[in-house]
């Protein structure tokens, strides 16, 4: 089975994070987090 976590942005309609995994660990949600506070610090 594959886990799919998302961070949609309140402000504007899109995902700012996404992160597969084939297994739900505490990582698939920290990793969507980091990932998506990476992405928003280069916009």
């Amino acid at each position: 089975m594959l886990y799919v976590a998302a961070v949609v942005d309140l402000f504007s309609p899109r995902a700012v994070g996404r992160i597969m995994k084939a297994e739900m660990t505490a990582q698939l949600d920290t990793g969507v987090l980091i990932m998506a506070t990476w992405r928003d610090k280069l916009c």
